[in-house]
């Protein structure tokens, strides 16, 4: 049942439409108006809204599950770093049950509030750190990820909370396996537990027509203004976001979070030229973007630089030049990377721990969405799986930031229950607000979090074309992420061997051999002296298309006798047989029969001229078991035609494989040098 009153602070009519609500904004003077005890009473103003480019808005309804909800209103809320983030309000059965509704990176999480076993050990919030593993009911051991606070600072629509402007909420985000994620916001020295799960916007029943309306807002134009401190003119490329912009011309480092461009310090660095201006628009892997900042970053003497870029609709991404190789990088939700002290997985990939760093910001130029300063430290492990890399940052933080006003958490309203299916969520609170934090290379001084970042490699040519720039410098050396350039052949040269032995296989199955013709020859008797005969054999028919096989066998008494053999193929046509068409020699042993491939021959009947020499053949010794009398040494033979032949096959393995083995030994040198200078310890 709704209710109906007067704005405490203008006296203009206000109405709940919830039953459950409990503040809304006035719409006449923009007050926090709140209902308790029967009574209507003022929390102050609100700041205006800062605009987004995000399909969801306050009135929308729509469906999930089978179950209609209405977005009722939302908070914005500030984060220490200065980033400005939306929960919105979900309603249920006319506020019967409520829900946030939370847009990160394109994802959308419905979650709700749970309530906390008694018996549950959560560690108070100064207990946590970064990476502490706490068990939490129903989820298992989580990792925290986050841990900060952020301050209300607008709000619109109807809230089913007790808020108030310049309220502090402190809070823990953790992350679990499958993508779990949960949030615990303190409240009074208690935690408050929120989960949840994601779902595809189409999920929720927006229709198309209202998405492609609501995906396309009108998103403030880039502002020209002046330096306060040189005159030099600036352009702001995203003023909604814009936290500190430093100036290129005078190493003013400004705030530009009020909307004026405010003097802070000055930047006491060294002078740094970016290779591709700030401003500049491009296109990279089909990803629209403009370089808005850029960061010169150092660890143990090796510095490289940032770059930071605007996407639209999408979290900020980064260009890293570093020994003059360049990879493009973007955000990963923590939940999607499971990382050790050695290694990283991520969608089912192991990436391999490459370095571990402590870099340290050197020199800032451009606009940045978070308060960026000289001298921001992290906590850096790089794992590669080139041309892959997977960064884990830690941030090092000075301080905590200490809260502004009483410290507490948005309230849940009473006697709220739900029957969805819980599971993983990311509240907007670590992600919306704070999509930067999971950029590579820049952190918030006062920030408590892991980030992971994805890396890919990306040639310099690359980055000319795409930025239009030109005459970027090359690198002899091997880059970390810079992948084999010959690693393509592997694949190929491995499916032509397969194939190759298939083939040869195939051939050697189905060839069939033809016999042209055979024959036996009387040579010499055991005892006898060595001797050379000539032989003519045949003529044969041979078809030209296939080769030849002659085979010998050497019968004699005796185990060691051997017959040399020279024959030659002489084509009848040629009366003289002056010119042999197929030649060859032999050794024939009795051992074993001698066989001799022969190149295909022209179609003609052949006659096979043998040039045989025998050996002494001497009888063995006196007590042997020879027979008594002469015996023949005879040489039979035989002519097939289409033999099946392993040369060709086998010269095409070796062809093949020898420049692998080349191959792999430059891989090898390539690999070495990529590791040479990491640190694995």
């Amino acid at each position: 049942m709704g209710f109906e009153g007067s704005c405490p602070g203008c006296g203009g009519a206000v109405e709940f439409r919830f039953e459950n609500s409990v503040t809304l904004i006035c719409p006449h003077c923009e007050s926090l108006v709140g209902r308790g005890g029967g009574a209507l009473e003022d929390y102050g103003k609100v700041a205006d809204l800062v605009q987004s480019d995000s399909p969801l808005r306050t009135g929308l309804s729509g469906m999930i599950k089978g179950r209609s909800f209405d977005i009722t209103g939302r908070v914005q809320m500030k984060h220490a770093a200065g980033a400005i983030w939306s929960e919105w309000f979900v309603a249920f059965d006319s506020g019967e049950k409520w829900g946030w509704l939370a847009e990160a990176q394109g994802r959308y999480y419905l979650t709700f509030p749970k309530d906390l076993p008694q018996d549950a050990d959560i560690p108070a919030f100064e207990e946590m750190t970064v990476a502490h593993k706490v068990r939490m009911p129903g989820h298992g051991k989580m990792t925290v990820v986050e841990k900060g606070q952020a301050t209300v600072v607008s709000a619109e629509g109807e809230i089913p909370l007790s808020v108030r402007p310049g309220e502090v909420t402190r809070f823990v985000d953790l992350q679990g396996s499958a993508g779990k994620f949960v949030t615990l916001d303190e409240n009074d020295g208690s935690w408050d537990f929120f989960v949840g799960r994601e779902f595809p916007l189409r999920r929720f029943g927006i229709s198309d027509r209202e998405e492609a309306r609501e995906s396309s807002p009108q998103i403030a134009e880039s502002v020209a203004v002046s330096c306060p401190t040189c005159a030099g003119a600036i352009e702001v490329k995203d003023p909604q976001k814009a936290e500190r912009y430093a100036c290129v011309y005078c190493d003013s480092l400004l705030d530009c979070s009020q909307g004026n461009l405010k003097f802070i310090s000055a930047l006491k660095q060294k002078k740094a030229k970016p290779k591709i201006p700030l401003g500049t628009k491009g296109e990279l892997r089909e990803t629209s973007c403009t370089v808005i900042g850029f960061v010169r970053r150092s660890a143990e003497g090796f510095e490289w630089d940032e770059y930071l870029l605007r996407v639209p609709r999408q979290p900020y991404h980064w260009l890293i030049h570093s020994d003059d190789h360049w990879s493009f990088a973007r955000p990963l939700m923590p939940g999607e990377v499971a990382a050790s002290y050695e290694e990283a997985i991520y969608d089912e990939q192991r990436f391999k721990i490459y370095d571990r760093s402590k870099p340290v910001v050197k020199a800032v130029y451009g606009e940045f969405y978070w308060k960026v300063r000289l001298g921001e430290r992290t906590r850096t492990w790089d794992y590669i799986r080139p041309p892959l890399m997977i960064s884990r940052e830690v941030a090092e933080t000075e301080r905590d930031p200490e809260p502004v006003g009483r410290v507490r958490s948005l309230k849940k309203p009473k006697g709220n229950r739900n029957d969805f299916d819980e599971g993983p969520r990311y509240r907007d609170r670590a992600a919306v607000g704070r999509e930067y934090q999971r950029q590579s290379g820049i952190a918030s001084a006062n920030k408590h979090e892991v980030n992971f970042v994805l890396s890919e490699y990306v040639p310099a040519s690359e980055i000319e074309e795409a930025f239009g720039v030109e005459d970027l410098p090359r690198s002899w050396s091997v880059g970390s992420l810079q992948p084999f350039p010959l690693s393509g052949v592997y694949v190929p040269a491995a499916i032509m061997v397969v194939v190759a032995l298939l083939l040869g296989g195939l051939v050697r199955a189905t060839q069939g051999t033809r016999n042209v013709g055979s024959g036996e020859v009387e040579v010499s008797e055991v005892g006898a002296t060595s001797s050379v005969k000539d032989f003519d054999q045949g003529p044969f028919e041979i078809k030209s298309g296939s080769n030849l096989r002659v085979s010998f066998r050497l019968q004699s008494s005796l185990a060691s006798d051997w017959m040399m053999i020279r024959g030659n193929f002489y084509d009848e046509s040629d009366k003289g047989f002056s010119y042999p068409r197929g030649s060859f020699a032999a050794l024939a042993t009795r051992a074993a029969p001698t066989r001799k491939l022969i190149s295909r021959l022209p179609t003609s009947r052949y006659t096979l001229r043998l040039r045989v020499e025998s050996s002494s053949g001497q009888p063995p010794a006196s007590g042997g078991n020879m027979p008594t009398g002469s015996l023949p040494r005879k040489l039979s033979f035989r002519v097939d035609q289409n033999v099946p032949s392993m040369g060709n096959l086998i010269l095409l393995l070796v062809a093949l494989v020898v420049p692998l083995m080349f191959v792999g030994i430059f891989n090898f040198v390539f690999e070495s040098r990529r590791w040479q200078d990491t640190d694995k310890v």
